[in-house]
């Protein structure tokens, strides 16, 4: 599976029935390469909360190809000025979250387990 395919997958299984926008793959090239970005200036409504899922793909993306890949970054610092976007992305994480720990689907079970060979033990 390429990258591509391996982020579309995932990222459809957690944001259904979305559909990733062109951008969202260019940003999962560019951190799964290793460069993820240090500022993300984007319009309202672009998507950009998004980030959170393409950091966690990129990230799990690593667990999986870890000998080919090059490292991710293990934390994604969120800084906004805006008490509704904290709470907007609050939600999401809250719902990426859920979705790991109720789906049973072979897509959430991939996805968590390229996540778990990062600790170390193997351990959710």
């Amino acid at each position: 599976m390429t990258s591509f395919q391996f982020f579309d997958a995932h990222y459809r299984n957690l944001r259904n029935p979305l559909a990733p926008m062109t951008w969202m793959r260019r940003m999962f090239e560019d951190v799964a390469n290793g460069n993820p970005p240090s500022l993300v200036d984007l319009p309202t409504g672009a998507g950009k909360t998004d980030l959170i899922v393409i950091w966690l793909i990129a990230l799990a993306w690593y667990g999986h190809n870890r000998s080919d890949a090059n490292p991710i970054p293990r934390r994604l610092v969120w800084v906004v000025n805006r008490r509704v976007l904290v709470q907007q992305v609050h939600g999401m994480v809250n719902e990426l979250r859920n979705t790991l720990n109720e789906s049973d689907s072979d897509t959430t079970r991939e996805l968590k387990r390229g996540l778990q060979s990062l600790d170390g033990f193997g351990n959710p």
